[in-house]
């Protein structure tokens, strides 16, 4: 009996649903908490993000990944009532000691870069001019003044300098990985593909995007490190030169390299652009989606758009999931058959 009138009665009904849901509620979070973290599974997912998240992070994608592979009906946004932060802190101290070898790997990789642009010499002189003209006739572009071929054939220039200036030709197969191995490899081939017959220059001013923000982070390398550019500049390039900054100027850069592949199989379905566009650019993403983690961060991102709309449509979800198996494979066949199947599982389209 919850009371002598109607309201009371509701009320304590309500009551004791809350109870109970919240009950309901912990109980799933202690069994997310007991859950062995070195399931394979989890563990090839967490080592496919990159950059590798911290510990706050980690907690998050934790409780993504337990609801999409373990139990569809775990709340994430469930936070316990008490009792949980000693395993909290147990989990942030733990992960410290790989926090701390993150941040070391960053500042070895600024302090990298920049010993490489220091010991260019004249190389990175080249290297300035093409890329300080490429951003300029960009920005040009973007108000109309300037045709769009002008600064990605700048920019292009500019990125074939720099991978000539950091391997020197030698026309041999370890050459040629050491140069396909940078991150900036692909983008002269994508040019390729932005100036075919009949490509739009709308998607070309889109283009713009990923090669200038690939050509700004080498830009302020440059200005920061080679030593022939004047004091003001290089301290104004100085916070760009961060491992932080970069790290987000990477990853902007692949987002908008994504991007532009869907613009382009929409503009070819729009018939705006002949389909051996798309094709061309599609086949440099894939070769750029198996050496780049940013690119695969990227995917991993349209997945997560992706999927919560069209797993809510009756036989779509599980087309959908197919073709993110067929596409990972075929840009990553050596992972095909491996693992039991969990490798080849795809969590990144």
């Amino acid at each position: 009996k919850f009371g002598s009138s109607p309201e009371e009665s509701i009320l304590g009904r309500s009551t004791c649903f809350v109870y109970l849901l919240v009950g309901a509620m912990e109980e799933k979070y202690q069994k997310f908490s007991a859950f062995d973290w070195a399931d394979d599974r989890w563990q090839a997912y967490l080592s496919g993000l990159y950059p590798q998240p911290d510990s706050k992070q980690v907690l998050k994608f934790k409780k993504k990944w337990y609801k999409k592979h373990i139990d569809l009906e775990f709340d994430e946004t469930y936070e316990p009532r008490g009792g949980t932060s000693s395993k909290a802190a147990a989990g942030s101290s733990s992960s410290s000691s790989s926090g701390a070898s993150r941040a070391a790997a960053r500042d070895s990789f600024g302090a990298d870069e920049g010993r490489i642009w220091a010991s260019m010499g004249p190389k990175s002189s080249i290297c300035l001019a093409a890329y300080g003209s490429g951003l300029m006739l960009s920005a040009a572009c973007f108000f109309g003044v300037v045709d769009t071929s002008l600064p990605i054939g700048m920019l292009t220039g500019g990125f074939v300098a720099e991978l000539l200036a950091r391997h020197k030709a030698r026309f041999c197969k370890e050459w040629l990985g050491e140069m396909l191995g940078e991150e900036i490899s692909a983008l002269p081939f994508m040019t390729v593909a932005l100036m075919m017959p009949g490509f739009h220059k709308a998607f070309r001013k889109l283009a713009l995007l990923p090669f200038s923000l690939a050509a700004f982070s080498s830009f302020a390398m440059i200005c920061r490190h080679s030593g022939g550019v004047p004091g003001i500049v290089a301290r104004a390039a100085g916070p760009f030169t961060e491992a932080s900054i970069r790290y987000k100027l990477m990853q902007s850069r692949a987002d908008t390299e994504v991007i532009l592949g869907f613009a382009l199989l929409l503009g070819t379905i729009a018939g705006s652009l002949p389909f051996f566009c798309p094709l061309v650019y599609w086949n440099i993403l894939s070769l750029r989606y198996v050496s780049s983690p940013w690119t695969q961060a990227s995917f991993r991102k349209a997945d997560g758009w992706f999927s919560p709309v069209l797993k809510r449509i009756p036989g779509v979800s599980t087309l959908y999931t197919k073709l993110k198996g067929f596409l990972h494979n075929w840009a990553m066949p050596s992972e095909r058959g491996t693992g039991g199947g969990i490798t080849s599982r795809c969590s990144i389209l």
